[in-house]
């Protein structure tokens, strides 16, 4: 059995701005819309912030931060951090941990970016003890806690926040099937992935004797929704050009079917600083495999490929089409019914 549907959400770059994305989290929700995403990076805006611009424009919504880094931020904060959204928002928030795209300077001058199966793994059981005030301190092989002021002095709304893992490769899979409450894939995932990156998790569930059906799976989805297929299809190519040139190549790329020599001339075209070149790079091939697009009817025909491999949260992730105030209608009123009459179980 593979776990059933759960919603259609949207997601959002930290590129936007908290503004842009409150906005359009506020007029998904006016349309049906009950669940977002947020990405973070250091490069660009950090997720909390933007959740809770995203809170205050919406009354039901979920929320969701997929994911925020474990090296930049000390767990203790991140709890911190977590719970303030989660209170303001009224117990709307749903945690997602992850590695940082980019290594972290320690204050010794070191690059924190070794160990992550480890890292993450320490980082999870500090954010859940500290919301649950079962742990004060703390003393592991990559995080220590000895300093009483990380403890929280406030009462989390919620003592368990759900904490889904960012994962890609076989190892986090894993361990995200051990202790995580749910996973969020990234971009570039593909049906043959999620079949993939299913049968790790299983392997992590059954390890401690868990259901991997009970375990959701978000999918972040590069969307782009309108009445004209053509029009659809050709507002995914800028984002995926630029997104496949700063790709870093694993195993969960080589399981969705992209090769080291497919990105290469993206990052070429990126390293001579041709980047309004990248999406002239992206042929029609790249936007069947990568990008779920066209009229609504192909949009949830395509989401429902992603149901079907084992994805309960599919999130129909920006630029969402050529006019993207319209593309949240139709994807509010059009494709999420369609999606839900053929998928209830």
């Amino acid at each position: 059995m593979v776990r059933a549907f759960d919603a259609l959400a949207v997601g959002f770059t930290s590129r936007m701005t908290a503004a842009d994305i409150a906005n359009y989290a506020g007029l998904a929700e006016q349309n049906g819309i009950t669940h977002m995403w947020t990405t973070e990076s250091a490069a660009f805006r950090t997720g909390f912030p933007i959740l809770m611009a995203a809170a205050a424009a919406t009354h039901k919504m979920e929320l969701g931060i997929g994911t925020t880094g474990v090296y930049s931020r000390h767990p203790a904060i991140i709890a911190a951090e977590a719970a303030t959204v989660d209170e303001y928002s009224n117990r709307r928030l749903t945690l997602g941990l992850g590695i940082d795209p980019t290594p972290i300077v320690d204050q010794d001058g070191s690059l924190k970016s070794s160990r992550p199966i480890a890292t993450l793994d320490e980082a999870t059981k500090i954010v859940r003890g500290t919301l649950d005030g079962t742990i004060k301190t703390y003393s592991g092989k990559i995080f220590n806690m000895n300093n009483p002021e990380l403890n929280l002095e406030f009462e989390p709304i919620r003592k368990r926040v759900p904490i889904f893992l960012g994962a890609k490769g076989p190892q986090m899979l894993r361990l995200t099937g051990r202790i995580g409450d749910g996973v969020v894939m990234t971009l570039l995932t593909t049906p043959k992935y999620v079949r993939y990156a299913r049968g790790q998790l299983e392997e992590g569930t059954k390890a401690v004797g868990r259901n991997l059906d009970d375990l959701p799976i978000v999918a972040y989805l590069l969307f782009s929704v309108a009445r004209d297929r053509k029009e659809a299809r050709e507002a995914t190519k800028q984002f995926l050009g630029t997104y496949l040139a700063h790709v870093v190549y694993g195993q969960a790329q080589k399981e969705a079917g992209l090769s080291e020599e497919d990105i290469r001339p993206f990052k070429e075209a990126h390293d001579h600083h041709d980047h309004s070149g990248l999406g002239k790079l992206v042929t029609d091939e790249h936007i069947d495999k990568f990008a779920t697009c066209g009229t609504p009817s192909d949009c949830a025909e395509t989401l429902t490929e992603y149901i079907d491999s084992g994805v309960s949260v599919p999130t129909a992730f920006f630029p969402f089409g050529p006019e993207p105030q319209a593309a949240i209608k139709l994807i509010g009123r059009e494709v999420r019914p369609i999606v839900e009459k053929r998928n209830r179980r």
